[in-house]
Formats: structure tokens, C-alpha cells, sequence
């Protein structure tokens, strides 16, 4: 058994995800797991002394590859402690740096370190008081790291002049791969001329994401020419475009259909009208190497019809992830049959979807017989136990379906019957996601057979609040003897005593797992003694 984690975070994890484990409420605390990820959180004023013992660890962690630090209330002096633990860790990878409160003779001390170190590669900062000379040191960092590829910053007052020192050193930095920049004070257009000219010249940079609230289209302009000119640029996702017209929409769009790398774009928090999303929708029909579109706001049946379009015709277009509130039968058809015909569709996300048996007896279809789907997410309601039988139907004769995820569907005991059938006998089912809120033994029996004996079945998430008892021996069961299951996810908020004890038992005699993850776990922590 490898990998274990109590979290309290709902998120599923997937086989080979990290762990993380609570830390505990304290003014100092240093926490270690497995000697690879470490996270010091110092919330209060502490002496000298208490510093040193705290980040003492980090200095003799031979494989640290991790930390997360939460520092606004350190001395100079205790600074200059945990930044020689730092500089002593050659093998640090990644660190996630809180610092609202910290002075700019802290920001020397971690710019300079930053510099040093090795194996650096991925930097997130949360930072309120940032002056001139404390982003020049820090720009300087990233300029110069030698393996840094990765930053992601939350920085408040963020001006025209200190955009342009940050993005020369963007624009210069050898191997930086991917930047996520929110600024606090809103990412406006005087702003956008020093980041584009970074963003279009940046030799490695394959991965921008912005939060764009005040960005006009005079900004958007800018912005869209560095993505058109930009050689490397795979990946964009752009937040709250909410000041962005028809006009801005279709200078982005000849950017998408035109960036000669581009592979990957996601829209959050942007209500598109309908003219705008048949701009983008050509876009997207034409871009030759774009492999993966999604878009976080609600589309409407007008919309629908050239965004279906443009996924059925789109030559490399691979993934899709779709927010739809009330979307009618007529338009979910022609998503339907896009995605029936799209030639290398391997993977669909749907959010917000209302399907009766009707609309999901459309889309049971389309998966049924899309030739390359591989991973099916839906998560929607109005779903009937006949509307399920029909989609168990479909997926268990999609020739490559591997993973599926079903989440407020409310699935019961007679839902359960299709669904089991399916899993156990899809050929390529790799990974389920269930949420089962009304389900009881008889399901849950159904189901733990279903998992036993599934050839290829190597993940489960599961949250079912109604978990009873005997329900808990099933899937016990279960476990302990699927062929190739590899890691579980459980919400066991519920699960005490004799619940738990069938569970550890099960762990401990499977005879592949090698990673568990309870979700709201209050029990005894001995319960995880040995394994």
C-alpha cells in the first residue's frame, strides 16, 4: 500500500496523484510525507529559535521535491533561516509561497534563492505588497532560473511599469513553460502591451491563463496578436471576458484558427452570445491543430447549431467540456451527432445538463457509437431509471469507452441493475465515478459485483451517504478481490467502527490497490497503523 490520504477535499483522485494529509492548527508546523512533499505554515510571531527546529527538516530531506509556505509574519532575520533551509534542498521542485505581509528585503532573500536552486521548476505567489525593486529582484529570478517552467501569480497593484519588468523577464526566461497571472487590481488594457510582446517571444512558453474582467477589445487586440504569432503557444484559458464584444470575439477567433501550435482553449465566467459563439465556433472548425475546447458558461440552442458544427467537422479536435442550462431535444441532438461523427473525439465533459429519457436515449446513441470516445462526464439531473438502462446500454458497447462519471444523477437500486451490467461487462472500462445518493444494499450488491469482477477496472470513485452495514461488507468484498483495481476514492463521513474495520481489511488483502483516499474521515487515525 503506497498511498493514502484523509483529506477532506471532495475532489477524486486519479492513479499516481499525490496524497496531501491535514496539518496541524498551530502558530509553527512542519510537515513531511514520505520525505518528498513538506508544507511550513508560521501564522504568528515566533522567535528565532522556534524557526530554525521548524525548517530544520527541510535542510536534511533528501528527496524534498515539495513545500508550501505561509510567511507574512517572519523577521528578517527568521527569513534569513528558512531561506538557507531552502537553498540546502537541491532536490525542491515546487513551492507554493503566502506572503502578503513580507518586506522587500524578504523578496531579496527568495529571488536569490530561487535562483539557486537546482531543480526549481514551479513557483505560485500570493503577494499584496509588492514594490518596484521587490518584483525586479523577484523578475530577475525567473529570468535566470535555470530549470523554472511553471509560475502562477496573485499580485496586487500590479502597474503598466511593473507589467513591463515582469514581462521582459517572461520574455527572456530559457525554459518557462507555463505563467497564470491574476492580478488583484484587474488585468487592464495599458497592461496588455508589455504582456503580449511577452507572451508572442517567449522561446518555451506553451501555457498562458488570465483573468481578463476589465480586458476591452482594444486589450483583446494585443492579446490576440501574440497568440497568432506566438510559435509555441499551446494552451489558453481566459476568465471573465465579460467587456469583450463581437468585434474583440472575432479578432480572438482568427487568432485560434491561425496560432500555428495552439492545441488547447478554455473560456470560465463568459456568457457568449450567440454571434459570438458562431465567430468562435468557425474558429474552432478551422484550426488545424486545436485538440481540446472548453467552454464554462451556459450555450443556447442558437449557439448550439455551429458549435456542433464545428465539433463534428474540427480535424484534431479530441476533447470537449460544455456547460448547458434547458438545453432542448433539437439542439442536444445536433451535440449528439457531432459527437457521433467526430473523428478523433476521445473524451466529453457535459455540466448542467437536464436529461429526461428521451434527450438521454439521443445521447446514449452517440456514445454507443462514436468511434474513438474514451471518458464520458456528466453532470446533470432529470435522469429516470429507463433513461438510464438506455445510456448502461450505450456504454456497455462503446468499443473504447475507459472512464465514466456520473454525478447528481441520484442513481437507485433499479438504475443500478443497467448500469452494473455495464460495468462489468464493458471491455475497456478503466475508471468509474459514482455519486449515489438513494442507493441501498440491493444496488450497492449490484454494483460490488460489478466491480469483482470487471476485467480492466482500476479506479473507483464512490459517495454514497446510505451506505449501510451489509452494504459496506459488499463492497468490502469487492475490493478485496477486483483483479486490477489500483486506487479508490470514498466519502466515509459516515463510516465508524465495524464499517471501517471491513474496509481496512480489505485494503490490506487486495491484491493491486495501491492508493485510498477517504474523503470527511473523523474515526481513529490507528485505524491506518501498517498500511
Amino acid at each position: 500500500m503506497s498511498h493514502l490520504d484523509t483529506g477532506s477535499q471532495r475532489k477524486p483522485v486519479l492513479p499516481g496523484d499525490k496524497p496531501t494529509a491535514p496539518v496541524a492548527d498551530c502558530v509553527a508546523k512542519f510537515w513531511m510525507d514520505n520525505n518528498l512533499t513538506g508544507k511550513l505554515s508560521i501564522s504568528k510571531r515566533i522567535t528565532d529559535e522556534e524557526v530554525a527546529v521548524q525548517t530544520e527538516p527541510i535542510r536534511h530531506a533528501p528527496a524534498l521535491q515539495s513545500i508550501t509556505l505561509k510567511i507574512d509574519r517572519l523577521t528578517d532575520d527568521s527569513l534569513k533561516i528558512l531561506v538557507e533551509a531552502i537553498r540546502h534542498a537541491p532536490t525542491l521542485q515546487s513551492i507554493n509561497l503566502d506572503c502578503c505581509g513580507l518586506a522587500a528585503v524578504g523578496f531579496k532573500l527568495l529571488s536569490e534563492v530561487f535562483r539557486q536552486l537546482p531543480a526549481l521548476k514551479s513557483i505560485w505567489m500570493y503577494c499584496k505588497q509588492l514594490d518596484d525593486d521587490s518584483l525586479k529582484l523577484f523578475s530577475e529570478a525567473i529570468r535566470h532560473a535555470p530549470a523554472l517552467q511553471s509560475i502562477s501569480l496573485k499580485i496586487y497593484d500590479l502597474t503598466e511599469d511593473r507589467m513591463k519588468i515582469l514581462g521582459e523577464a517572461i520574455r527572456h526566461a530559457p525554459v518557462l513553460q507555463s505563467i497564470t497571472l491574476d492580478p488583484a487590481r484587474r488585468l487592464k488594457d495599458n497592461l496588455m502591451k508589455p504582456l503580449s510582446e511577452a507572451i508572442r517571444y517567449a522561446p518555451a512558453l506553451q501555457s498562458i491563463s488570465l483573468i481578463c474582467s476589465d480586458l476591452t477589445d482594444n486589450g483583446m487586440e494585443l492579446l490576440s496578436e501574440a497568440i497568432r504569432f506566438s510559435a509555441v503557444l499551446q494552451n489558453i484559458t481566459l476568465k471573465f471576458l465579460r467587456l469583450i464584444t463581437v468585434d474583440g470575439m472575432k479578432l480572438l477567433s482568427e487568432a485560434i484558427r491561425h496560432a500555428p501550435a495552439l492545441r488547447s482553449i478554455s473560456f470560465a465566467y463568459f456568457d457568449f452570445t450567440d454571434d459570438s459563439l458562431k465567430i468562435l465556433s468557425e474558429a474552432i472548425r478551422h484550426a488545424p491543430e486545436l485538440q481540446s475546447i472548453s467552454i464554462g458558461s451556459n450555450i443556447t440552442g442558437n449557439g448550439m447549431k455551429p458549435l456542433s458544427e464545428a465539433i463534428r467537422h474540427a480535424p484534431a479536435l479530441q476533447c470537449i467540456s460544455l456547460c448547458c442550462h434547458g438545453l432542448e431535444n433539437d439542439s442536444l441532438k445536433l451535440l449528439s451527432e457531432a459527437i457521433r461523427y467526430a473523428p478523433a473525439l476521445q473524451s466529453i465533459k457535459l455540466d448542467q445538463f437536464w436529461l429526461d429519457d428521451d434527450s438521454l436515449k439521443i445521447l446514449s446513441e452517440a456514445v454507443r457509437h462514436a468511434p474513438a470516445l474514451q471518458s464520458i462526464s456528466l453532470k446533470c439531473g432529470g435522469r429516470t431509471d429507463d433513461g438510464v438502462k438506455r445510456f448502461s446500454e450505450a456504454i456497455r458497447h462503446a468499443p473504447a469507452l475507459q472512464s465514466i462519471s456520473f454525478k447528481c444523477l441520484g442513481l437507485t437500486d433499479d438504475s443500478m441493475k443497467p448500469l452494473s451490467k455495464a460495468i462489468r461487462h464493458a471491455p475497456a472500462l478503466q475508471s468509474i465515478s459514482l455519486w449515489c445518493g438513494g442507493l441501498k444494499d440491493d444496488g450497492v450488491k449490484l454494483l460490488s459485483e460489478a466491480i469483482q469482477h470487471a476485467p480492466a477496472l482500476q479506479y473507483i470513485f464512490l459517495d454514497c451517504p446510505d451506505l449501510t452495514d451489509h452494504g459496506m461488507k459488499l463492497f468490502s468484498e469487492a475490493i478485496r478481490h477486483a483483479p486490477a483495481l489500483q486506487c479508490i476514492s470514498l466519502n466515509c463521513s459516515r463510516l465508524k467502527g465495524k464499517n471501517m474495520e471491513l474496509l481496512r481489511e480489505a485494503v490490506q488483502h487486495a491484491p493491486a490497490l495501491q492508493g485510498v483516499k477517504l474523503s470527511g474521515f473523523t474515526g481513529d487515525r490507528s485505524f491506518f497503523d501498517g498500511l
